[in-house]
């Protein structure tokens, strides 16, 4: 990836170095608009500089060099997921409780129509198409794209892709029964 794999920097490498040091001396306000350059929204009131410094230096870097591959987004989604449920199931008294709690998550993923189980406003969704990534914020009512509102997620895949795509399946949130709670914990968890 980038110029790692020739000696020393390369002007991509020296660009993205000059950058990330520029960024590890703004102040919140600075941070914040740069946060709202990059993603689009505005970061969480709590999030401390540090924090943002972090992830705004670390979508500089995938932006120059690259994300994670699908195959390590997937490792670590299924990680989060199997942490996400050691700690729910930790923090009920009783395993029963913890199954019930399952089973009603599966029954309202199910009942759910216009926003998958489990997003909260606020939660972001991001998928890569033909190369692009596309970053997709829950909003009360629906779903933002791009500064305009949808109803759906399945709007929100027809306009990336101009096909008709189950929206949670197009975002890997799932559609069989399994997938429905592993989707739902891994949006919880976002």
């Amino acid at each position: 990836m980038g110029g790692y794999a020739k000696k020393g920097k390369t002007d991509l490498d020296l660009n993205v170095t000059k950058t990330i040091e520029q960024i590890s001396e703004y102040d919140r306000s600075s941070l914040t608009e740069e946060w709202q350059k990059l993603f689009g929204t505005t970061p969480a009131k709590n999030t401390s500089s540090s924090i943002l410094i972090r992830i705004i230096t670390h979508e500089v870097q995938c932006q120059a060099y690259g994300g994670l591959s699908p195959a390590s987004k997937r490792a670590l989604r299924k990680e989060l997921v199997a942490s996400y449920r050691k700690l729910t199931i930790r923090a009920l008294p009783d395993s029963n409780k913890a199954a019930e709690k399952a089973d009603s998550q599966v029954a309202h993923a199910n009942q759910q129509t216009a926003q998958p189980p489990l997003l909260s406003a606020g939660t972001q969704l991001i998928r890569e198409w033909n190369g692009r990534p596309y970053r997709v914020e829950v909003t009360d009512g629906g779903f933002m794209l791009d500064g305009k509102n949808y109803s759906s997620l399945s709007a929100v895949a027809k306009k990336i892709t101009g096909a008709h795509w189950s929206g949670p399946r197009f975002f890997g949130l799932g559609t069989s029964k399994s997938k429905k709670v592993s989707g739902a914990v891994a949006g919880a968890a976002q």
